[in-house]
């Protein structure tokens, strides 16, 4: 119930008459019953109906979860160039000097 009241086109409605909401989705599982009952949920036509939707709900997942990925990437990639250029930046304001006779040394002191 508490999944059908978070996904339902009633729900702003739900704060003002919760006892509506509750007739609407008992309501809602009486037909679905009777339905059952009569076996149209056997029938070739609801079962292709079916594999349409969810052929179609599982792509939906899959690009959003994909735009998702590529989202958070392009942002820390953003991120990350965004830090790098800012510590080139100050590379370029530091006064360093580096000495190669000195780092020659150091290297054949290895």
């Amino acid at each position: 119930l508490k999944d059908k009241m978070l996904h339902s086109p009633y729900s702003s409605q739900m704060a003002e008459d919760l006892g509506e909401f509750l007739d609407i989705a008992i309501k809602e599982q009486i037909l679905i019953q009777e339905a059952q009952k009569q076996g149209l949920d056997r029938e070739k036509t609801f079962m292709k109906t079916i594999e349409r939707y969810w052929v179609q709900a599982l792509i939906k997942e899959l690009l959003d979860k994909q735009s998702r990925m590529i989202y958070e990437s392009v942002s820390e990639n953003k991120r990350g160039a965004a830090m790098n250029a800012w510590v080139d930046e100050l590379y370029k304001k530091a006064d360093v000097k580096i000495y190669n006779k000195v780092l020659d040394e150091i290297k054949q002191s290895k």
